[in-house]
Protein backbone atom coordinates (compact mmCIF):
# COMPACT_ATOMS: atom_id res chain seq x y z
CA UNK A 1 0.00 0.00 0.00
CA UNK A 2 1.54 3.33 -0.73
CA UNK A 3 0.77 5.44 2.91
CA UNK A 4 2.35 2.11 4.31
CA UNK A 5 5.42 2.40 2.30
CA UNK A 6 5.07 -1.33 1.85
CA UNK A 7 6.05 -2.20 -1.72
CA UNK A 8 3.74 -4.45 -3.87
CA UNK A 9 5.56 -6.24 -7.03
CA UNK A 10 5.32 -3.77 -9.62
CA UNK A 11 2.51 -6.15 -11.71
CA UNK A 12 0.45 -6.29 -9.20
CA UNK A 13 0.48 -2.49 -8.63
CA UNK A 14 0.22 -1.98 -12.25
CA UNK A 15 -3.00 -4.39 -12.19
CA UNK A 16 -4.60 -1.96 -9.36
CA UNK A 17 -4.46 1.35 -10.97
CA UNK A 18 -5.50 -0.68 -14.56
CA UNK A 19 -8.42 -1.89 -12.45
CA UNK A 20 -9.05 1.40 -10.76
CA UNK A 21 -9.04 3.03 -13.67
CA UNK A 22 -11.55 0.51 -15.66
CA UNK A 23 -14.08 1.60 -12.43
CA UNK A 24 -13.73 4.93 -13.04
CA UNK A 25 -14.62 5.17 -16.46
CA UNK A 26 -17.10 2.34 -16.54
CA UNK A 27 -19.09 4.30 -13.14
CA UNK A 28 -18.37 7.60 -13.85
CA UNK A 29 -16.59 9.03 -17.39
CA UNK A 30 -18.41 6.82 -19.51
CA UNK A 31 -21.82 7.72 -18.15
CA UNK A 32 -20.95 11.31 -18.10
CA UNK A 33 -19.56 11.48 -21.65
CA UNK A 34 -23.00 9.73 -22.65
CA UNK A 35 -25.14 12.47 -20.90
CA UNK A 36 -23.01 14.86 -22.53
CA UNK A 37 -21.35 16.18 -19.67
CA UNK A 38 -17.38 17.72 -19.95
CA UNK A 39 -15.52 15.54 -17.60
CA UNK A 40 -12.24 16.59 -15.50
CA UNK A 41 -10.30 14.10 -14.08
CA UNK A 42 -7.52 15.17 -11.46
CA UNK A 43 -6.01 12.20 -13.18
CA UNK A 44 -6.21 9.72 -16.07
CA UNK A 45 -4.43 7.51 -17.77
CA UNK A 46 -1.19 8.79 -18.36
CA UNK A 47 -0.11 9.63 -14.93
CA UNK A 48 -0.47 5.80 -14.55
CA UNK A 49 1.77 5.42 -17.27
CA UNK A 50 4.20 8.28 -16.58
CA UNK A 51 4.51 6.69 -12.65
CA UNK A 52 3.96 2.84 -13.91
CA UNK A 53 6.46 3.64 -16.25
CA UNK A 54 8.92 5.05 -13.12
CA UNK A 55 8.24 1.80 -11.94
CA UNK A 56 9.85 -0.39 -14.52
CA UNK A 57 6.92 -1.12 -16.90
CA UNK A 58 7.45 0.28 -20.58
CA UNK A 59 5.72 3.70 -20.71
CA UNK A 60 4.93 3.00 -24.39
CA UNK A 61 3.55 -0.37 -23.92
CA UNK A 62 1.04 1.00 -21.11
CA UNK A 63 0.21 3.92 -23.37
CA UNK A 64 -0.50 1.84 -26.19
CA UNK A 65 -2.92 -0.09 -24.04
CA UNK A 66 -4.19 2.87 -22.43
CA UNK A 67 -5.33 4.17 -25.73
CA UNK A 68 -6.73 0.91 -27.08
CA UNK A 69 -9.20 0.35 -23.99
CA UNK A 70 -10.11 3.98 -22.44
CA UNK A 71 -11.82 7.13 -23.97
CA UNK A 72 -8.69 9.31 -25.13
CA UNK A 73 -9.20 13.01 -23.47
CA UNK A 74 -9.71 16.44 -25.64
CA UNK A 75 -6.85 17.83 -23.52
CA UNK A 76 -4.53 16.47 -20.72
CA UNK A 77 -2.78 19.38 -18.52
CA UNK A 78 0.67 18.41 -16.95
CA UNK A 79 1.15 20.11 -14.21
CA UNK A 80 5.17 20.55 -14.39
CA UNK A 81 7.16 21.03 -11.36
CA UNK A 82 10.69 19.97 -10.70
CA UNK A 83 10.29 17.32 -8.26
CA UNK A 84 12.67 18.74 -5.70
CA UNK A 85 10.38 21.46 -5.48
CA UNK A 86 6.99 19.69 -5.25
CA UNK A 87 8.51 17.75 -2.54
CA UNK A 88 9.04 21.29 -1.17
CA UNK A 89 5.94 22.22 -0.78
CA UNK A 90 5.29 18.60 1.19
CA UNK A 91 7.28 20.24 3.69
CA UNK A 92 5.67 23.75 3.58
CA UNK A 93 2.42 22.10 4.06
CA UNK A 94 3.57 20.20 7.03
CA UNK A 95 3.25 16.99 5.19
CA UNK A 96 5.54 13.95 4.86
CA UNK A 97 6.56 12.45 1.70
CA UNK A 98 4.45 9.40 1.06
CA UNK A 99 6.90 6.88 1.00
CA UNK A 100 6.06 4.49 -1.92
CA UNK A 101 5.83 7.90 -4.60
CA UNK A 102 6.96 10.67 -3.13
CA UNK A 103 11.06 10.41 -3.52
CA UNK A 104 13.27 12.41 -5.26
CA UNK A 105 14.73 10.00 -7.85
CA UNK A 106 11.31 8.21 -8.69
CA UNK A 107 9.76 11.80 -9.34
CA UNK A 108 12.36 12.84 -11.59
CA UNK A 109 11.54 9.55 -13.56
CA UNK A 110 8.24 10.54 -13.53
CA UNK A 111 9.02 14.01 -14.53
CA UNK A 112 11.02 12.51 -17.55
CA UNK A 113 8.30 10.35 -19.04
CA UNK A 114 5.88 13.36 -18.62
CA UNK A 115 8.20 15.44 -20.77
CA UNK A 116 8.40 12.74 -23.31
CA UNK A 117 4.94 12.29 -23.67
CA UNK A 118 4.19 15.83 -23.93
CA UNK A 119 6.69 15.90 -27.24
CA UNK A 120 4.71 12.88 -28.31
CA UNK A 121 1.00 13.78 -27.92
CA UNK A 122 -0.01 17.72 -28.93
CA UNK A 123 -2.82 17.01 -26.46
CA UNK A 124 -0.88 16.69 -23.57
CA UNK A 125 -0.24 20.47 -22.55
CA UNK A 126 2.98 21.34 -19.81
CA UNK A 127 1.97 23.76 -17.89
CA UNK A 128 4.55 25.68 -15.07
CA UNK A 129 3.12 25.20 -12.04
CA UNK A 130 5.95 26.90 -10.47
CA UNK A 131 4.16 30.17 -9.51
CA UNK A 132 1.38 31.21 -7.32
CA UNK A 133 -1.49 29.94 -8.30
CA UNK A 134 -3.83 32.81 -9.64
CA UNK A 135 -0.40 32.19 -12.37
CA UNK A 136 -0.87 28.85 -12.81
CA UNK A 137 -4.83 29.56 -12.63
CA UNK A 138 -4.12 31.56 -15.59
CA UNK A 139 -2.24 29.24 -17.59
CA UNK A 140 -5.06 26.80 -17.24
CA UNK A 141 -7.70 29.11 -18.32
CA UNK A 142 -5.30 29.95 -21.36
CA UNK A 143 -5.00 26.41 -21.96
CA UNK A 144 -8.60 25.42 -22.28
CA UNK A 145 -9.62 28.48 -24.28
CA UNK A 146 -6.80 27.28 -26.93
CA UNK A 147 -8.20 24.04 -26.51
CA UNK A 148 -11.73 24.97 -27.30
CA UNK A 149 -10.91 27.64 -30.22
CA UNK A 150 -8.97 24.48 -31.54
CA UNK A 151 -12.55 22.49 -31.78
CA UNK A 152 -14.38 24.99 -33.65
Amino acid sequence: MASSGERVAPAEELRWFIEDRREHVREVIEPALAAGAIVLCDRYYHSTVAYQGARGHDPWALLADAEAEFPLPDQTLWFALPAARGLDRVRARGGTAEPAFEQLDFLERVEQIFEALTRRRPAIVRLDASGDEASVEAEVVAAWGRSVAARR
